[in-house]
């Protein structure tokens, strides 16, 4: 069964992430600030081993996390979380960050564990330079077995 909700999870982020390849963020290209932070935002990203910077992250281990915010909002809520093949998660993140930084955390979601799911408090200018550039920033996952982190994914804006 827990294989099952993690392939329906991967299925339905890969496919929203996807989507932002050429959706983009809604009303973001045109609307002034006060419009764009009344736009909910979701981002997501499919988490693994193979992208933990500097690594070695869980090799086999993956995971995938969706999330969303308004740009003018102090929150942001993780709506799926599911994990595939990794111990059980002691840390869960967003870092500042590309795809090859080892980033500082900016967002801490672990009072949401075990579960994942659920909405933490964050600075409103976050939550805007998130939407404006979620490339920028990656979900972390760190167990015990992988302190340094377990799997790892750069947010993808849709």
């Amino acid at each position: 069964m827990r294989r099952t909700r993690f392939l329906v999870a991967t299925a339905a982020a890969a496919a929203l992430v996807a989507g932002a390849a050429t959706a983009g963020i809604a009303g973001s290209a045109s609307a002034d600030d006060d419009d764009r932070d009344a736009v909910t935002v979701q981002f997501g990203a499919l988490l693994t081993g193979a992208a933990e910077v500097p690594g070695p992250g869980d090799m086999d281990g993956a995971a995938a996390v969706v999330a969303r915010t308004k740009a003018g909002s102090n929150q942001i809520c993780v709506i799926a979380f599911a994990t595939n093949q990794i111990a059980d998660p002691t840390l869960f993140h967003i870092h500042q960050g590309g795809p090859t930084v080892a980033g500082p955390v900016v967002v801490d979601f672990v009072p949401l564990l075990p579960s994942g799911l659920g909405c933490v408090k964050v600075d409103r200018k976050l939550t805007r330079a998130i939407v404006k550039d979620p490339s920028g920033y990656y979900f972390n996952i760190h167990n015990a077995d992988f302190l340094p982190g377990a799997v790892r994914g750069t947010l993808a804006g849709f």
